[in-house]
């Protein structure tokens, strides 16, 4: 092998060396300025308060998106196809137990009603639920975003449920127990102020 050749070879590498550079850079400017916490779908589901009668869960507590305003935006697709995707396996894991979920808002916010529908539309698409009235929470539930009435034994099915839906929302929600409720007549309510991204996440502020 030649000295030339070798210097040759030398300076290729080199000249390969400076152009990753700027690459480099563009890489770290980008996670430098990419929002804090995790909004790749996975869900971050925690207790945070235990009540004789229902648990307070925080669902994405972590997210900070960045800018939200108060007008509802629509998930964009690839979030939408995430939502859907969680549901049909969902469904497939649940098909025997046939649950259902009724959606419903308080009134007021036409950012709560449209979100109340884009839920339940995605339910709806895999039988899993449906717009429809629920009951008005009182007023001492108010201070969850969302209200979820089932029975204590089906609270992992609940749980389930609403990781599938996470990637649509960050919310504290509170698990109402009811043991006569049967799993085909859960119900959902919406009663925080939510905020948007851009790719229509759903924040709660708190």
């Amino acid at each position: 092998m030649s000295i030339r050749f070798l210097r040759r070879r030398r300076r290729s590498l080199s000249k390969l060396a400076w152009g990753l550079i700027p690459l480099a850079l563009i890489v770290a400017t980008l996670l430098l300025l990419r929002p804090s916490g995790s909004d790749d779908g996975s869900a971050d589901i925690s207790l945070v308060a235990s009540y004789p009668d229902a648990e307070l869960w925080a669902v994405n507590p972590g997210l900070r998106p960045g800018a939200a305003g108060q007008e509802f935006v629509a998930p964009n697709s690839a979030r939408r196809n995430r939502v859907l995707q969680r549901l049909g396996q969902f469904r497939a894991d649940y098909r025997q137990s046939a649950p259902f979920l009724t959606i419903s808002h308080s009134a007021g916010s036409p950012a709560r009603r449209q979100f109340a529908r884009e839920l339940a539309g995605v339910l709806a698409q895999h039988d899993l639920g449906a717009a429809g009235a629920g009951p008005a929470p009182a007023e001492a539930e108010r201070e969850a975003d969302i209200i979820v009435r089932a029975a204590r034994r089906d609270q992992n099915i609940v749980r389930a449920l609403l990781q599938a839906l996470s990637p649509y929302y960050s919310a504290h929600v509170l698990l109402l127990f009811d043991e006569s409720i049967r799993l085909d007549r859960l119900s959902l309510h919406i009663a925080g102020d939510p905020t948007f991204t851009r790719e229509g996440l759903a924040i709660f502020p708190r």
